[in-house]
């Protein structure tokens, strides 16, 4: 049971990345404007907690990659937890 929770979590997050790296591909605009924010953020220092929290347009980019292509597919939620409303 807990080996299946972690390959879970392990698939549905190389899934999300796998879909952001493809939209990016196909986008330049938004990866170049992403490339500029973590430039402006970061420039040579390393990423930290406080850091990460202000490449909101990053943020943005993965939120809606995740809502273009979720990892639970939309009709397995309606399914299990919305067809008795």
């Amino acid at each position: 049971m807990i080996l299946n929770m972690i390959i879970a979590g392990r698939d549905t997050t190389a899934q999300s990345l796998a879909w952001t790296c493809y939209l990016l591909a196909q986008h330049k605009e938004v990866r170049e404007k992403i490339i500029e924010e973590v430039d402006s953020v970061l420039g040579d220092a390393d990423p930290d907690y406080e850091s990460l929290k202000e490449l909101t347009y990053l943020q943005a980019v993965i939120t809606e990659s995740l809502r273009l292509y979720p990892s639970v597919p939309r009709f397995f939620f309606f399914f299990f937890f919305l067809k008795n409303y």
